[in-house]
């Protein structure tokens, strides 16, 4: 890990795997929490909600249940978390890229992405919102953007790219050396030339 928010997490996650249900809320702010599985749907908004759900969980977790990062990109109030929690926590291993949000050091937003595709069906379909009642909004209006303008303006010219279909646009917006990653395919592919629109694996990759 390497950031201005390392040690926070690392406090966060060693609490959260000794089931820690006060310590790990202490870590919230207390008015405006509010946590989104965008592949389950669960749209707990607010503290008392998300508590109730680690009240309802962590009991039940022992060892060699974990979870744990394996990466974080961060800055003073947001992070990007590669995490990890062992099937012990919620009946099946998951690998999670976490949006996180922070207002006066405590989180404001936390919003996980992850494949399902792994994840056992019948639990799933038991966990997962039903499509009726699935969440859209995750809580963009309220934690205010904090992204560069550059930033901001390169990811929606590749996700433009990528929904248009366009592999040489995309391809241009790549650096020599990028590391295009794909979670749901597990996929790696390293450094413009192999993400070049001439190789089948750019094509798939860039494929709506």
């Amino acid at each position: 890990m390497n950031g201005p928010l390392d040690t926070t997490f690392e406090r966060f996650f060693a609490t959260k795997t000794a089931c820690d249900v006060e310590g790990t809320m202490a870590f919230f702010s207390p008015d405006l929490a509010t946590y989104t599985d965008a592949t389950l749907g669960w749209d707990l908004d607010g503290y008392d909600t998300l508590k109730r759900v680690f009240e309802q969980y962590m009991p039940n977790w022992s060892p060699p249940a974990r979870s744990y990062t394996t990466g974080v990109l961060a800055n003073e109030t947001s992070a990007l978390v590669r995490m990890t929690d062992t099937p012990e926590l919620f009946g099946g291993e998951l690998r999670i890229l976490a949006a996180v949000d922070f207002a006066d050091g405590k989180i404001v937003r936390w919003v996980d992405y992850w494949d399902s595709s792994s994840f056992d069906d019948a639990l799933y379909a038991q966990l997962r919102t039903p499509g009726d009642s699935f969440p859209t909004d995750l809580k963009d209006g309220q934690v205010a953007s904090r992204a560069a303008p550059e930033l901001v303006a390169a990811a929606t010219a590749i996700q433009g790219a990528f929904a248009a279909g366009d592999a040489t646009a995309a391809g241009d917006l790549m650096h020599t050396d990028v590391v295009l990653e794909d979670m749901s395919l597990r996929t790696q592919v390293i450094r413009r030339t192999a993400t070049s629109p001439t190789t089948p694996s750019a094509l798939r990759c860039y494929s709506p």
